[in-house]
């Protein structure tokens, strides 16, 4: 019974977000418009679409240098290619890196295949994979946040030292610690989780208005910079904000969300990312 008052509840502010969403005042009905925003590039863009396991993903660099070691930039969620911006920057100043940052299946232009079994972890690493050969390399100095920081996890433990030279992963410990050490307090903010399990719902809520939840997400309490005045400006925020108005977008990132709920509910123990995950790490973190 409380579980299933728990979703309830869940599902009523979920409701009410997007009623919040779809009705402020000047709001923009209908389909999402990623040609609404005027983008900036911090850099010259180097873009590349590269093919992995079958499908295409969007790269960007400030400048390849395919002689150097490979520093692999991969992003979390409501986010891409542009939140290492300044990463990218410094690090392509220093010479030393080919500096590449990739946006993952379901996010900005990469595509976005179907089906949440696309999604799963095991094949998400497997992209990481691809991507450091397709971009004419054979290993990498990962670095990771959220999302993307328990894909380069599970990426290290599928195939060590062959693929991964060093690994930087912010904001996201590794899944067996977090499990552990997760507080109730920490499941509690961890409830729109619960809402993106919502399908349809979710979408409609996440690209409402052009994406104007990510607003909220990036700079007001409890998840945004609240304590950092101006980092998020308007033309910063458009670049999030078009990402997740490009087709199929809004659905291609909540199901990381959905594939995410399969694999700690009812997956196989014989998912290779879960062998990944005990594996014990010989590369520096």
């Amino acid at each position: 019974m409380v579980p299933v008052m728990v979703l309830a509840l869940v599902m009523v502010v979920l409701f009410m977000m997007m009623l919040a969403v779809i009705t402020r005042p000047g709001a923009v009905l209908g389909s999402p418009d990623a040609t609404a925003f005027q983008l900036e590039p911090p850099f010259p863009l180097e873009e590349e679409y590269i093919t992995v396991n079958g499908i295409k993903l969007h790269t960007v660099s400030p400048g390849r240098r395919r002689d150097k070691p490979l520093m692999l930039l991969v992003h979390g969620f409501p986010e891409l290619w542009y939140s290492w911006r300044h990463q990218m920057a410094a690090l392509h100043a220093t010479g030393q890196w080919d500096v590449v940052a990739i946006d993952m299946r379901g996010y900005n232009t990469s595509d976005k295949p179907q089906g949440v079994e696309q999604y799963r972890l095991a094949i998400l690493a497997s992209d990481v994979r691809e991507a450091v050969h397709a971009l004419g390399h054979t290993s990498c100095t990962l670095v990771a946040h959220d999302w993307g920081g328990l894909v380069a996890w599970v990426a290290a433990g599928m195939y060590g030292r062959q693929l991964v030279d060093k690994l930087i992963v912010m904001g996201l410990p590794h899944l067996g610690v977090g499990m552990i050490n997760t507080t109730m307090a920490q499941r509690k903010r961890q409830l729109y989780i619960l809402l993106f399990q919502a399908r349809w719902l979710g979408e409609k809520v996440i690209s409402a208005d052009n994406a104007a939840a990510l607003d909220g997400m990036f700079r007001s309490a409890p998840s945004g910079l609240k304590n950092l005045q101006g980092t998020m400006p308007d033309g910063a925020l458009a670049w999030y904000r078009a990402a997740m108005c490009q087709p199929g977008a809004a659905t291609g990132t909540l199901t990381w969300y959905r594939a995410f709920m399969e694999f700690v509910t009812v997956s196989d123990p014989q998912d290779p990312a879960w062998s990944a995950m005990k594996r014990v790490l010989d590369m520096p973190t």
